[in-house]
């Protein structure tokens, strides 16, 4: 292989304190093999090399490279947590059954699930991977700043103390509309946490955490087993450690301590993982306190043609806090990042789908092409279209359906109702959708029958009151004789929607509630044009009920979709970011965005996976969810991109 000039001098800087910048395909992988194979090659045995990266299939991804290029093994290639598991075994003997599984933790969850009374603050979640996540989160966040407070007073600001991740469990509540509780998710969230430690306690179990923790503790206080592990390597070198917690950095820092020969690589540039307690100060702190460190920058892009190059700095030379680089393209080739304007999110699916075909129609692959955004829910509406017209795709996560929201299911009570089938909660359920003033625990006992609703309504009720309610209850039986004569699911949808008011009263609804408009309008619309498409109720029905593509993988043919934190260290010919609006990317909880230089990171290293086409797609409408994001106009302020709209 042949390598840069600054390839080269990092591969040959193989003493003492290097700091490795690596812009975005800059081929840092091969550097980090070559130049531990040139250490070797300067007689230090396989067994004193240590190279850390993020996860276990990153490293071994990277042994494995490393043996099919210099074909001998004997490097060890790690992750921070194997290390310290190491540390640990030795010191404590610790047992592999005492570290907490996955299973483990999913015992937990199951089981606090059940025992706290969770319905009253924040609602039943709609997933239950996605409470345990969000729970996981804030553990994670809890465990790190709580120690960070005990020992780093200096790390405080950057440790992050779990309050936003608390805010970021409420997208819960959101979900599924209740009215935002402020600081409530707080003491929530601090109980799951309580129980957690008590957890671990009652079952002699450590986390990845607390392995951290532990083994700082070990190599701060036991000198000799500080000794030990500093005479086992004699160099260091980390990967991806702009994804290091400053915890996780001292432990390597003290096991370097007596040799000092450590290399850092990575891209500050690409420091996403704030919520996890991962500092974007990271680098400058490893030259400050390593005044010596040789720094090297690898600022040349291997995988994108220069228009995307060019536009990706564009935007990231925007943020205060990093380390100035220039970054260019090897690459030659001419285009532009197409922005494209969309009406709405179904005709922004649709827009998607004609740029896929297009790019199929003139030799693309499928499999060459992601769709990618900031946050999951921006994939629902997408998600249906690519099932309804069959076209293959895969996903890490678990999209969420458009068909579980809140419409489709009154729209499904109502057709159960008007069939008389009714299931248990129909009724519950649409009582109010539209406002009818009845009060729904009157009724949650009540049987599908007109008179038994009336008694139950009407039971400690005033006269006039009674006079009310009968009106009330007689208008909404004869809309349920009306929707039981129509068979034609646009008719049957549009009589719901506007002759019975409910449009109108679910936008009141959601204002009142605090949740987004937008969610009602996109499962209306992609629920008119469904419709359109079914010839009768039943039809419409099973289609409806029968959805389920959360587990759709078709990794060998399939079109990828994935958010900006999965998309990291991948890459694809043609890339598509969808929904680029503020408060979405940038992300904003409840109006407030937490960190915008992060947020921009983000949507740089978004971009930063196309090799060769770019296109960038935003809603237009009202409000401010529907304002172009920020850095789109960013962006536009380089020459070679405009706007489309569609």
């Amino acid at each position: 292989m042949e390598y840069s000039k600054e390839q080269l001098e990092a591969i040959n800087s193989i003493d003492g304190q290097v700091c490795i910048i690596s812009v975005a395909g800059s081929g840092k992988t091969a550097v980090i093999v070559a130049r531990a194979d040139n250490i070797v090659k300067h007689g230090v045995k396989p067994s004193r090399i240590l190279v850390l990266t993020f996860s276990k299939a990153a490293a071994a991804h990277m042994e494995k490279r490393y043996v099919d290029i210099y074909g001998h093994t004997g490097i060890r290639f790690s992750t921070i947590h194997s290390l310290c598991y190491s540390v640990l075994v030795r010191a404590y003997n610790l047992k592999p059954e005492s570290v907490l599984s996955d299973k483990d933790k999913l015992k937990f969850f199951t089981e606090f699930h059940k025992k706290l009374v969770y319905k009253r603050t924040l609602g039943v979640p709609d997933d239950f991977d996605e409470f345990y996540r969000k729970c996981e989160e804030y553990i994670t966040g809890k465990a790190q700043s709580e120690y960070y407070e005990n020992t780093f007073k200096y790390i405080r600001e950057h440790a992050g103390s779990g309050y936003n991740i608390c805010q970021c469990f409420g997208r819960i509540r959101d979900k599924i509309h209740e009215k935002p509780m402020g600081n409530d998710n707080k003491s929530y969230l601090d109980a799951v946490y309580e129980q957690y430690k008590q957890y671990k306690i009652n079952n002699k179990k450590l986390d990845f955490d607390d392995m951290v923790i532990y083994c700082h503790k070990c190599l701060a206080r036991n000198k000799k087993e500080l000794e030990y592990w500093q005479g086992v390597f004699d160099y260091i070198c980390v990967d991806e450690f702009q994804d290091t917690g400053l915890l996780q950095a001292d432990v390597i820092y003290m096991t370097a301590d007596k040799k000092k020969n450590i290399c850092v690589v990575g891209d500050d540039d690409q420091s996403i993982y704030g919520f996890r307690g991962v500092s974007d100060t990271i680098f400058p702190d490893f030259i400050k306190r390593f005044p010596d460190t040789k720094k090297i920058i690898l600022g040349t892009n291997y995988r994108s043609f220069p228009y995307i190059i060019k536009g990706a700095d564009k935007i990231i030379r925007n943020n205060q806090v990093r380390i100035k680089k220039d970054m260019k393209s090897y690459r030659v080739g001419d285009g532009r990042i197409h922005i494209r304007e969309a009406s709405s999110q179904p005709a922004q699916a649709d827009i998607v789908i004609s740029l896929i075909n297009e790019y199929v129609k003139n030799g693309g692959k499928l499999s060459d092409a992601a769709i990618l955004y900031r946050v999951k829910k921006e994939a629902a509406v997408l998600v249906s279209t690519l099932e309804t017209i069959g076209m293959p795709f895969y996903t890490r996560d678990l999209v969420d359906d458009v068909h579980l929201g809140m419409c489709y299911k009154d729209m499904l009570a109502y057709y159960r109702l008007s069939r008389g089938i009714p299931e248990d909660g129909d009724l519950v359920r649409i009582i109010n959708r539209p406002k009818r003033y009845i009060r729904s625990n009157l009724i949650k006992n009540c049987i599908f029958d007109r008179n038994k609703i009336y008694e139950a309504c009407t039971a400690n009720a005033q006269r006039h009151e009674c006079l009310r309610i009968n009106d009330t209850i007689n208008d909404m039986f004869l809309d349920f004789r009306s929707l039981s004569r129509i068979d034609n699911p646009t008719q049957f949808l549009y009589y719901i929607y506007n002759n019975m008011g409910y449009e109108e009263s679910m936008y009141e609804y959601a204002e009142y509630v605090g949740i987004d408009k937008d969610d009602i309008m996109n499962q209306s619309e992609m629920m008119k044009k469904e419709s359109m498409k079914l010839d009768n109720m039943s039809e419409w029905y099973n289609y409806i009920m029968n959805k389920d593509y959360r587990q759709r993988v078709d990794k060998e043919n399939g079109l990828y979709l994935g958010t900006f934190h999965g998309a990291k260290g991948l890459e694809w010919k043609k890339v598509i970011i969808i929904s680029a609006n503020e408060q979405i990317t940038p992300y904003a909880y409840m109006g407030k965005v937490d960190d915008y230089e992060e947020e921009r990171r983000l949507f740089y290293v978004a971009m930063t996976r196309a090799r060769d086409e770019l296109d960038i797609l935003y809603v237009d409408g009202s409000g401010s969810r529907h304002q172009r994001s920020r850095f789109l106009d960013e962006l536009m302020a380089y020459n070679d991109t405009r706007v489309k709209r569609s």
